[in-house]
C-alpha cells in the first residue's frame, strides 16, 4: 500500500471516529440540557438522535469500519491479532448493535410517546433514563476504543 493511499485511509478513518465519538458526546450535553428544558425539548431532542443516528452515525460507523479494515488488511497478518485491533473490532460491533437495535429505534418511539403521554410519565420517564444509561454506556465503549487506537496495547 503506498503511503499516499495509506494517509488517505487513516484520514478519513481517523475523520470518521470524530464524527462517530464527538457525536456522541455532543449528543450526551443536549441529552442533559433537553431533559432539563422540559416536554417540546425533550421531544424535539429524541425525534433529532433518531435523525442523526441514522443520516451520520450509521454512515460515519461504516465508513470507519471500511477503512479501518482496508488499513489493517495492507498490513502484515499478524495484524488482526494485535490486542487494539481486536479492542476496536470488538467495540465496533458492539457499539453498532446497541445504536442500531436499540438507541435509534427506542429514540424514535421515546419520541412518540413523550409526545403522548409527557415526559413526565411514569413510562417516559423510565425510557429516558433506560436510554440516557445505555447510550452512555455505548460512549464509554467508543472512548475505550479510541483509547486502543491511540495507545495500541499489545503491541
Amino acid at each position: 500500500m503506498s503511503e499516499t493511499l495509506y494517509n488517505t485511509l487513516k484520514f478519513v478513518h481517523v475523520l470518521m471516529a470524530i464524527v462517530w465519538v464527538g457525536g456522541g458526546i455532543a449528543m450526551q450535553i443536549q441529552a442533559v440540557r433537553a431533559q432539563k428544558a422540559g416536554t417540546a425539548k425533550l421531544i424535539g431532542f429524541a425525534k433529532d438522535v433518531e435523525w442523526i443516528g441514522t443520516r451520520v452515525f450509521v454512515p460515519a460507523s461504516l465508513i470507519l469500519l471500511i477503512m479501518g479494515i482496508w488499513l489493517v488488511w495492507g498490513s502484515p497478518l499478524w495484524a488482526w491479532n494485535t490486542t487494539w485491533v481486536l479492542i476496536g473490532i470488538i467495540g465496533f460491533l458492539t457499539s453498532f448493535v446497541i445504536g442500531a437495535t436499540f438507541l435509534g429505534p427506542e429514540s424514535g418511539r421515546l419520541g412518540k410517546i413523550v409526545e403522548e403521554k409527557g415526559p413526565d410519565d411514569p413510562e417516559s420517564a423510565r425510557r429516558i433514563r433506560r436510554i440516557f444509561l445505555v447510550s452512555r454506556i455505548d460512549l464509554v465503549i467508543l472512548v475505550v476504543v479510541v483509547w486502543a487506537m491511540v495507545t495500541k496495547p499489545g503491541t
